[in-house]
């Protein structure tokens, strides 16, 4: 049995290969693209984080530095 596609014909074991490839091939860019848009949309999401190294150590800082406490 063969199919009319326009003005040839076919056989639908040949049409349906053809259908698979293309298939596949748009899953595969499909993929990709999804792929790109994640890795994209994960660098513009990256914080730079700037800090004063002082700052950053008062977080730390219980005011005990030279109180050594007898439970060490």
């Amino acid at each position: 049995m063969a199919m009319l596609c326009c003005c040839f014909e076919f056989e639908p074991r040949v049409v349906a290969v053809h259908c698979r490839r293309r298939l596949r091939s748009l899953f595969w860019r499909v993929r990709a693209y999804m792929k790109r848009q994640m890795k994209k949309k994960a660098c513009s999401s990256k914080t730079n984080f700037n800090y004063d190294p002082l700052s950053y150590s008062l977080n730390f800082d219980d005011g005990n530095f030279l109180f050594i406490s007898p439970r060490y």
